[in-house]
C-alpha cells in the first residue's frame, strides 16, 4: 500500500477541511484509483463542495487486521480533522458498534473471528445498532461476490488499493444517506405523534358532533340516529320499543323574566336529573330548546310510562337555585309505543309528540299516553288525528290485509265457501300472470295465494314476474297444492314460493299462514325503507360534509349564496329556492338568489308578502304549511314566492344573528315536509348563515384594520404635506400603470385582481417611513447636505420596519407584504444606481416598480419652495429619459399609453401651479436627466 506525495496529501486535506460525522470504517488507502473503479456519486459530492453541518459528529472507526493499515488510516483521516476508532477484528468492530453508536462503517472482506459479510449481518440483524452505512474494503472486482456483499447488508464498496480522496467521498456520500435516515425517523416519528394528536381530536371532534353542548346529552342527530338504530333491531327481533317526548312547563317565562342564563342553568338541571333516573339501556337526548326524547328499547307503553312518571317525579323534587331564582320546574311529558300500524320511525315520533301536546293542553306536569281517550271525552286521539289528515294519506298498516288471490277457477274453489274474516282481508282476484301485475298496479298486496293455475310453470311465471319488478319483489307469496305434503313442499320450492299450503285448505291454516305472511310483507316493507332511507342518509351526510367543507373556507358571498340554494334544493327536494337578505337598515328585503321561481325579483316583493317573512326574521320562528284542509292566506293567492304548497320559509340564523330567510317551495311529487327534511334545512341554514355572518364580521373588520394602516400612511404625509394629496396621487397613478400592464402578456399572470386590490392599499404607505425622519430634516426648504441625505434614505428601512411590526400582528393583511417590499424598494434604480440595496431590473419587486414612476411624476409635478410645479410635457419627457435607468422601460411604456389619463387626474385634483408644496429634496447628478424624488 502506497502512500501519496505531500502535494497531493495537502491538496486531499484542503477538501477536507469540514469532514463528516460519524464514521466506522477498515479500509487501506492508496493514492491511485483502481482504473475499473473510476470516481462515483460520492467523490463527485466532494468535488461539487457539499459541506457537512459544523456540529457534526468526526469520530471514524477503521476495521481492518492489518495494523499498519490501521495505523496509516488513523494518521491520514487524524490530519484531516477526523476523530478514529479503529477495530482489528468483526467482533470487535460489532461491540464498537454497540456502545460507541457510530453510523458509517468501511470493513474489509477477510478478517479473523468475523469477516466483513458476518460483521454486515450482524449489524443488519442487531436492533439495538440503528441504521448503519456500511462499505466493503474489496480488492475483487467479482460481480457474483459484489452481489453478495449487497446482499449481506453493505451500501457501497471500494476496490483496493483504494486513495484517500475517493474514501472520503464516498463517506460523505454514505453521510448524506445516514443524515437522510435520521431526517426521515425524526419525521415518521413527528408523523405518528401527528396522528395520534389526530386521533384524539377526531375522537373529539366525533363526541361534539353528536353532544348538546349545554346539556351533555345526545343531540337531535345523535338521537335520531339512535332511534333509527333501536327501531330497525326492534322490528327484526319482534320486540317492542317506546319512546318518551317531554319538554320543561312554562319555559319561555324563565326566560323572559330571569334571563338565558337562568335559563341554561335549568336546562342543565333537568338534563342532570334525566340522566340520573333514567335506568340502563334508556337514551336521553335533548332534540330542541326545552324539548327532550327518551329512547325506551324492548319497552311497552306500560313500562314506558311508568318511566315517564319517575321522570316527571324527579324533575318535580329537584331544587334549582342561582341568585335570582329557587324554585321548582316541572315537565310535561308523552309517551308512544311502537305499533304494526306504524311504517317509519317518524310515526313513533309523531305520537308521542302528540301525546305531550295534550299533557300540556290538559293542564302540564303530567304524563299521557298516545292513543288514551281525551279528558271528557270518549274518542282516542288516533282516531282524532286520523280524521285531520290529509284525504291522499296512504292507508294505515294496521287495516286489513290486501290479498291477491291467483287461480283460473273461483275464489271460493281456492279458500272454501266461507269467506275470510270480514274487516280482516280483502281479496281481489286475477286469473292468469299478465291480469295479477295489472291488479297489482291499481291494488298493491299484502300477500299472493297462487293455487289452482293453468300450469306449473305458468304459477312460476308469475312469480318470476313478481320477482323482476321493483315493487312486487317483496311481496310474500304463498303456494297451494293439491296432494300431499311432501308435494306441496317441492311445488313451493320449484316456485321459489314463500310458503305452501295443501288443498283443500282448512279454514284456520289458511288465516293464520295468511297473517304471518302479512307480518312478513310488512317487515320486508320496513326493512326496504329503511335501508333506502339509510342509503338517502347517507347522501345526504356526504352533502351536508362536502358544503360545510366549502363554506368553512369560502371567501365569496355569490359563492356561498349558490351552493346554499343547490344544497337546500337538493337535500329538501324542492324545485324552487330563494334566499332573502335584509338591506343596510334591516326594513327591506332583497332576493339574494334564486332558483326555480320566475318573476321573482327584488322589487317584486309585494308588501303583503313582506310581513310573513320579516316576521321569521325577528321571531326566529319558521312557517311550515304542508297540505292541510285550511285555506291559504289570501294575500298569497297567486303569488310567485309564497302561494304554492308545500310551503317552508326558514330564518338564516346563528348565535342570535339572522342574516336572512330561505323560502322553499315546489315539492317533488308535492309531498309534505317531513321532520327530516326540515333538520336538513334547518342544519343548511344554521351553517350558511354562519359563514354569511363570518364573511361579513371578518370583511367589516379587514376594512376597519385596512383603513387604520392606510390612514397611518396619510398621517406621515402630513407632516409636510397640508392636504396629503400625495398619497392619493400615487395611489391613483399606480392603478392606471397597473391598468395598463395587465394587458401585456409578461404581466397578465402576474397582475390580478388581488395584486390590484393589494395595490390599492399598498402604495399610499410608500413613505410610512418618513415619520422617522426629523423635522429639520424633512421640512428643510433647501437641499440636503451629503449627511442629511444618508439619514432622508433610512425612510425606506424605518417604512419597512414598521410595516412589518404591524404585519406580525395582522397575518391576514395580505397587501401589507406588498407594502414592504414597496416602502424597502421604491427608491431602486433599474440600472442598479437606486437606494438602498442597489437592486436592478427584475430583482426590485414590481410593485415597487410601479410606484416608483408615480411617485416621481407627481413629485415632478408638484411645485416646491426651490422649484415650480413641472407640466405634463416636461414631466414626460423626464420620465421618458429614465426609461431603462431609473425606471422599467416597460412601465414608461405603460405611462405613455396611459398619459393622459395621468394628466387629467391631476387636473381634477386642481391645477398644478396652485397645488401644494412638497419641500421634498431632488438628487440631481449632472450626467442624469432624471431627477429622483427623495421624499416622493
Amino acid at each position: 500500500m502506497r502512500i501519496s506525495d505531500a502535494p497531493r496529501l495537502q491538496a486531499t486535506a484542503s477538501l477536507d477541511q469540514r469532514p463528516p460525522p460519524n464514521v466506522m470504517f477498515s479500509a487501506a488507502l492508496s493514492d491511485d484509483l483502481h482504473a475499473t473503479g473510476g470516481l462515483r456519486g460520492a467523490e463527485l459530492a466532494l468535488v461539487a463542495g457539499e459541506v457537512m453541518p459544523e456540529s457534526a459528529d468526526k469520530r471514524v472507526l477503521v476495521v481492518d487486521d492489518d495494523p499498519s493499515t490501521l495505523l496509516l488510516t488513523r494518521r491520514q483521516l487524524e490530519s484531516s480533522g477526523y476523530e478514529v476508532l479503529t477495530a482489528s477484528n468483526g467482533t470487535e468492530a460489532m461491540r464498537i458498534v454497540l456502545t460507541e453508536g457510530p453510523k458509517l462503517v468501511v470493513s474489509d472482506w477477510l478478517m479473523p473471528e468475523m469477516n466483513g459479510l458476518e460483521l454486515c449481518r450482524a449489524i443488519r440483524e442487531h436492533e439495538g445498532a440503528g441504521f448503519v452505512y456500511i462499505i466493503i474494503l474489496t480488492a475483487v472486482s467479482n460481480e457474483d461476490q459484489l452481489v453478495e456483499a449487497f446482499d449481506a447488508g453493505a451500501d457501497d464498496y471500494i476496490l483496493k488499493p483504494a486513495s484517500k480522496k475517493e474514501l472520503v467521498a464516498r463517506l460523505r456520500a454514505g453521510l448524506r444517506i445516514v443524515h437522510l435516515e435520521r431526517d426521515l425517523a425524526a419525521r415518521t416519528r413527528e408523523v405518528h405523534l401527528q396522528n395520534a394528536q389526530l386521533a384524539i381530536v377526531n375522537d373529539k371532534l366525533n363526541t361534539m358532533a353528536i353532544t348538546d353542548e349545554l346539556t351533555g346529552l345526545l343531540n337531535r342527530r345523535a338521537a335520531m340516529d339512535r332511534l333509527r338504530e333501536e327501531w330497525a333491531a326492534n322490528v327484526r327481533h319482534g320486540n317492542p320499543m317506546s319512546c318518551i317526548s317531554l319538554d320543561i312547563d312554562h319555559f319561555k317565562s324563565i326566560n323572559d323574566t330571569h334571563g338565558h342564563d337562568t335559563g341554561d342553568l335549568v336546562l342543565r338541571e333537568v338534563a342532570k336529573t334525566l340522566r340520573s333516573s333514567t335506568r340502563l339501556g334508556e337514551a336521553v337526548c335533548r332534540v330542541g330548546g326545552e324539548e327532550f326524547l327518551v329512547i325506551c328499547p324492548s319497552a311497552t307503553i306500560e313500562m314506558a310510562s311508568r318511566a315517564a312518571e319517575r321522570l316527571r317525579c324527579a324533575v318535580e323534587k329537584r331544587v334549582i337555585c342561582n341568585r335570582d331564582l329557587q324554585s321548582h320546574v316541572t315537565i310535561s311529558l308523552g309517551v308512544a309505543e311502537r305499533t304494526p300500524a306504524m311504517e317509519h320511525v317518524d310515526d313513533l315520533l309523531k305520537a308521542a309528540d302528540d301525546a305531550l301536546y295534550v299533557a300540556k293542553r290538559t293542564g302540564r306536569n303530567r304524563v299521557h299516553e298516545a292513543g288514551m281517550p281525551l279528558p271528557g271525552s270518549a274518542k282516542p286521539l288516533k282516531q282524532a288525528v286520523a280524521t285531520t289528515a290529509p284525504p291522499n294519506e296512504p292507508a294505515r298498516p294496521d287495516g286489513p290485509t290486501h290479498l291477491l288471490v291467483v287461480t283460473r277457477g273461483a275464489v271460493a274453489d281456492v279458500i272454501g265457501p266461507t269467506p275470510l274474516p270480514e274487516g280482516q282481508f280483502e281479496t281481489v282476484h286475477a286469473r292468469d300472470p299478465d291480469e295479477a301485475v295489472r291488479r297489482l298496479a291499481k291494488h298493491p298486496a299484502d300477500v299472493i295465494f297462487i293455487a289452482k293455475t293453468a300450469s306449473t310453470s305458468e304459477a312460476g311465471e308469475l312469480i318470476g314476474k313478481l320477482r323482476a319488478h321493483t315493487r312486487h319483489r317483496l311481496v310474500p307469496t304463498l303456494a297451494g297444492c293439491e296432494g300431499s305434503a311432501d308435494e306441496a313442499v317441492a311445488l313451493a320450492t320449484a316456485l321459489g314460493a314463500d310458503e305452501y299450503i295443501t288443498l283443500p285448505a282448512r279454514r284456520d291454516e289458511l288465516i293464520l299462514r295468511l297473517r304471518v305472511l302479512a307480518d312478513l310483507s310488512r317487515t320486508r316493507r320496513a326493512l326496504s325503507d329503511g335501508n333506502e332511507f339509510r342509503g338517502e342518509q347517507a347522501v345526504a351526510l356526504g352533502m351536508l360534509l362536502e358544503y360545510s367543507h366549502h363554506l368553512a373556507t369560502e371567501t365569496e358571498m355569490d359563492a356561498i349564496l349558490d351552493r346554499t340554494v343547490h344544497t337546500l334544493g337538493f337535500l329538501s327536494r324542492c324545485r324552487r329556492v330563494c334566499i332573502l337578505t335584509p338591506d343596510e337598515n334591516r326594513d327591506r328585503l332583497r332576493v339574494a338568489r334564486v332558483i326555480g321561481y320566475e318573476g321573482v325579483e327584488s322589487d317584486a316583493i309585494e308588501s303583503s308578502h313582506v310581513e310573513p317573512l320579516q316576521r321569521v326574521m325577528n321571531t326566529l320562528q319558521p312557517i311550515v304549511l304542508n297540505e292541510s284542509p285550511a285555506p291559504l292566506d289570501p294575500r298569497f293567492q297567486g303569488s310567485p314566492l309564497l302561494g304554492t304548497l308545500p310551503l317552508v320559509v326558514a330564518p338564516l340564523s346563528t348565535s342570535g344573528v339572522t342574516v336572512g330567510v330561505a323560502v322553499l317551495s315546489g315539492r317533488i311529487g308535492r309531498e309534505p315536509f317531513k321532520p327530516l327534511d326540515l333538520e336538513y334545512i334547518e342544519f343548511v341554514a344554521h351553517i350558511a348563515a354562519s359563514a354569511v355572518h363570518g364573511l361579513v364580521t371578518r370583511r367589516a373588520r379587514d376594512e376597519a384594520r385596512d383603513s387604520i394602516v392606510v390612514a397611518l400612511g396619510k398621517l406621515a404625509e402630513y407632516r409636510d404635506n397640508d392636504t396629503g394629496e400625495h398619497v392619493d396621487h400615487v395611489t391613483q397613478y399606480c392603478l392606471i400603470l397597473a391598468d395598463a400592464l395587465r394587458r401585456r402578456p409578461e404581466f397578465a399572470a402576474i397582475i390580478d385582481e388581488p395584486f390590484t386590490a393589494n395595490l390599492r392599499k399598498a402604495a399610499p404607505l410608500h413613505d410610512i417611513g418618513k415619520v422617522g425622519i426629523p423635522d429639520n430634516i424633512l421640512l428643510k426648504p433647501k437641499r440636503l447636505t451629503p449627511d442629511e441625505m444618508a439619514i432622508m434614505r433610512q425612510h425606506c428601512q424605518i417604512g419597512a420596519d414598521c410595516i412589518r411590526s404591524v404585519m406580525s400582528r395582522t397575518p391576514g393583511a395580505g397587501f401589507l407584504r406588498m407594502a414592504v417590499e414597496i416602502a424597502w424598494s421604491h427608491h431602486e434604480w433599474w440600472d442598479g444606481n437606486g437606494y438602498p440595496k442597489g437592486l436592478a431590473g427584475e430583482n426590485i419587486p414590481l410593485s415597487a416598480r410601479i410606484v416608483a414612476l408615480a411617485d416621481v411624476y407627481d413629485a415632478l409635478r408638484m411645485k416646491r419652495p426651490y422649484k415650480d410645479a413641472m407640466s405634463h410635457a416636461q414631466a414626460r419627457e423626464i420620465i421618458v429619459a429614465g426609461a431603462g435607468r431609473q425606471f422599467d422601460p416597460r412601465i414608461v411604456e405603460a405611462f405613455i399609453e396611459r398619459e393622459e389619463e395621468f394628466a387629467s387626474a391631476l387636473a381634477r385634483a386642481g391645477r398644478p401651479d396652485e397645488g401644494r408644496q412638497r419641500p421634498l429634496p431632488f438628487r440631481m447628478r449632472t450626467e442624469d436627466v432624471v431627477p429622483v424624488a427623495e421624499g416622493a
